[in-house]
């Protein structure tokens, strides 16, 4: 890796600093500045008389859970999502890797012909083929909406100097959502032609899809949608 050594982290603040300190003990230093900001929505208190199952497919949701929902079947898109959930009680975790369609894959085993409806918890952005794919298999879906992203409308001062310089060595990008904000706000402020200074490190495939038309220095795409899979690809 170049001598620069900065790398900037895009996910919001809580999740960015336990990355940051990760990246400190690999020899890099950050620059946090988070692409969306996590709004906690009110909601009703689901009626659960007819769920099998929670699905995560977000940390962020986690905070949703209510004591009847940590005693039941929760399956989760990543270990890190897996983690925050736990870390609140949740006794019965099933882990998926890569996206929500491919957790799909793990429920759909779990029930094995079972009937049963499972309630996803998730932001008011949808985009993972989670529902198709569980229909497709006979389960029941319901979705309960506990969270809103707001997404950044500039780059910070900060961030802006640092691109202009080529100070980033990477950028790390955990969703689609926020490769595409980032690649817009990069135009916004006509630094589209600093993307061949930097690699973008990338969650997933889907991911990279939403930035691939940049001249990136490269392009590295995660095996798993881990915090460690994503560091794996600083080399």
């Amino acid at each position: 890796m170049s001598a620069r050594q900065l790398v900037l982290l895009t996910r919001p603040r809580r999740q960015s600093l336990a990355t940051a300190r990760a990246l400190k003990r690999k020899g890099y230093r950050s620059l946090i500045y988070p692409l969306l900001s996590i709004e906690r929505l009110d909601h009703a208190e689901p009626d659960l008389r007819d769920i099998a199952g929670i699905v995560l497919t977000s940390a962020n949701a986690a905070t949703a859970l209510d004591d009847r929902m940590r005693q039941m079947p929760l399956f989760a898109v990543g270990e890190a999502t897996a983690a925050a959930a736990r870390s609140l009680g949740a006794r019965h975790v099933t882990v998926g890797q890569k996206d929500g369609r491919a957790l799909a894959g793990r429920i759909t085993s779990y029930f094995n012909g079972r009937p049963g409806a499972l309630l996803h918890l998730a932001g008011e952005q949808v985009r993972d083929g989670l529902e198709e794919a569980l229909v497709a298999a006979g389960l029941g879906y319901r979705r309960l909406t506990v969270y809103r992203a707001q997404e950044a409308r500039t780059l910070s001062q900060r961030v802006l100097d640092a691109l202009r310089r080529d100070e980033f060595v990477a950028v790390m990008l955990f969703s689609p959502r926020a490769a595409t904000i980032f690649r817009n706000l990069l135009a916004a402020a006509d630094l589209l032609d600093r993307a061949e200074c930097v690699t973008a490190v990338c969650m997933s495939e889907a991911v990279a899809a939403c930035v691939c038309d940049l001249a990136w220095q490269a392009v590295r795409v995660a095996d798993l949608p881990s915090q460690d899979a994503m560091l794996k690809c600083l080399r």
